[in-house]
């Protein structure tokens, strides 16, 4: 059973990481702050440490976005595609024989979708996040 500030958190977006949007499971999931917090910065940012502030995140994305800010993280991952080109001969090869398309999108935040949404939206998403759960045999 999670504690409830934990699960007031991950409730946030429908059970869903902020950033990705893929479903979270209960038992491995993390919590971010949207606005970084820095070890070693003293009480400079204590204010940021709210619940207002607490995004549900999936392992990859915490790890990956880590002390960026939200843009940072955004610009980041509009780089991977370049960056795998440079650097990654087999993403190279696959490229060549249409294995892989890329595409050129505008990143957009699952939090930032799920918050534009209307609230009939917001509920089916939430109900179909607890219908997966239940399938996957989580205990709710």
């Amino acid at each position: 059973m999670m504690l409830p500030k934990r699960e007031v958190i991950y409730q946030k977006y429908g059970g869903r990481c902020a950033y990705c949007g893929c479903v979270l499971d209960k038992k491995n999931w993390h919590i971010d702050h949207l606005e970084p917090l820095r070890r070693g910065d003293g009480d400079q940012y204590k204010h940021r440490d709210v619940i207002t502030n607490m995004m549900p995140s999936c392992p990859s994305c915490n790890h990956y976005k880590s002390t960026w800010t939200i843009e940072e993280f955004r610009r980041e991952i509009q780089l991977m595609p370049s960056r795998i080109n440079k650097k990654n001969p087999t993403y190279k090869m696959a490229k060549r024989y249409g294995l892989i398309r890329e595409e050129v999108n505008k990143v957009e935040f699952y939090f930032e979708y799920y918050n534009s949404c209307p609230p009939l939206v917001k509920a089916y998403i939430n109900d179909t996040v607890l219908e997966h759960l239940k399938e996957h045999g989580a205990r709710l």
